[in-house]
């Protein structure tokens, strides 16, 4: 089984200004694509670009973390956190919640609205990620 760490390896990286960032279309095609994916303790960033400037959208991170056994995938905005609690031997249940986060930043208003707010339009090609993988052993 692949982990999530390999999908990103497997992704053709975007540099700017020393942020390792990745499409968010080419992550979501690559997860649609994988039979099965191990869970790993990690946040995902999501940034805008437009016109040379770099946004961290930090209110829509992803943060999944292993917990005896479950893994929760919590996703937040403004008004609310949304929790996923998911068995560790659900891993249909792990990427689809990956694929529904990605669903959720493409078509969320609010992100939208707050990248109009800073860029005037919103345009999905300019939305990448960037993941951080938490690793054993670190503290």
């Amino acid at each position: 089984m692949e982990t999530l760490s390999s999908l990103f390896s497997s992704l053709t990286p975007f540099i700017f200004l020393r942020e390792t960032l990745y499409n968010i279309h080419q992550f979501r095609h690559a997860l649609e694509r994988q039979v099965s994916l191990v869970p790993e303790a990690m946040i995902i960033t999501p940034f805008y670009i437009d016109s040379g400037y770099i946004y961290e959208l930090y209110a829509f991170e992803l943060d999944i973390q292993i917990v005896a056994g479950t893994h929760v995938c919590s996703y937040r905005n403004q008004l609310q956190q949304i929790k996923l609690s998911i068995s560790y031997d659900e891993v249909n249940s792990y990427q689809k919640s990956l694929l529904n986060y990605a669903d959720y930043l493409l078509t969320s208003s609010a992100l939208q609205q707050e990248i109009r707010n800073r860029f005037i339009s919103f345009s999905s090609e300019k939305l990448f990620l960037e993941p951080y993988f938490f690793h054993k052993g670190m503290d």
